[in-house]
């Protein structure tokens, strides 16, 4: 337990430097014009034994399109538990619009999350941290972070899709302990393929902060791979998912296993 608490107070203490934030889920269904989804995500830890019930869950919803734009939200809790203790956390809720430019395979993503993590729940905290290093900004309290996305996607008629996101975020703190405002540079990379009855796809995770100069390149970046398989052809599609931190994240945390429910209508 006392392990886990150390690497909850290192993330904590490194979250002002090294804030990732990407505001939905890359695996969001894209193939019908609303969509929701669900993800159950469980980090498996080197150093401790704990709980089956430990990780994050994240509900993402994508409304209807409106004059090209469509509302994205996002709700997430965290918990970890360890023999008798036990810590538990609603994340911070995400709120944007996404813009579609007519055919053209660009859209854009404008979001912000509202600072409602618990302070005092460090496991927790920490729990969903590990969860999806692309997120964390859902787990990081006193923090708004602000997100703008430009995002390219095409479906070949084979049903081979990619995507590639850019997105600079702007974070704010609302109290000076948590460090001062900062920019970052998000950027992702996805490749899989699209049919009726199943999708697949890997994708790629990377950040960096502009705001600091300290050490190298690498030093200033963390970068995570996901894997995702969904089924079905009707509205709901169960699926798995597999994230992978490549970063020194992994010699705590090699791998989250996760499920999800999506649906597309």
């Amino acid at each position: 337990m006392m392990r886990f608490i150390a690497i909850a107070v290192a993330l904590l203490c490194s979250a002002p430097l090294a804030l990732p934030a990407s505001a939905q889920s890359l695996w969001m269904p894209r193939d019908k014009e609303r969509a929701v989804l669900i993800e159950v995500l469980k980090p498996s830890f080197d150093l401790v034994d704990e709980e089956f019930a430990t990780g994050a869950m994240f509900v993402g919803y994508r409304s209807a399109p409106q004059a090209g734009a469509s509302i994205v939200i996002e709700g997430s809790f965290a918990r970890f538990g360890f023999e008798s203790a036990s810590s538990f956390t609603l994340g911070n809720p995400y709120l944007g619009v996404e813009h579609a430019f007519s055919s053209s395979p660009l859209f854009m993503e404008v979001g912000v999350r509202a600072p409602l993590a618990s302070v005092s729940e460090d496991d927790a905290l920490a729990a969903g941290l590990v969860s999806d290093v692309a997120r964390w900004q859902a787990f990081f309290p006193k923090t708004v972070p602000i997100s703008v996305a430009l995002n390219l996607r095409r479906v070949s008629s084979e049903g081979v899709v990619y995507r590639l996101r850019l997105a600079p975020v702007f974070t704010i703190p609302t109290q000076r302990y948590y460090g001062d405002p900062e920019l970052w540079v998000v950027y992702s990379a996805q490749l899989g393929l699209e049919r009726s009855a199943v999708r697949a796809g890997a994708g790629f995770v990377g950040r960096t902060i502009t705001t600091h100069d300290y050490g190298s390149f690498s030093d200033r970046t963390e970068t995570q791979a996901d894997l995702h398989l969904d089924f079905g052809s009707g509205t709901a599609r169960p699926g798995v998912d597999v994230k992978i931190p490549l970063g020194d994240l992994n010699d705590a945390v090699p791998v989250v296993v996760g499920v999800s429910l999506g649906f597309s209508f």
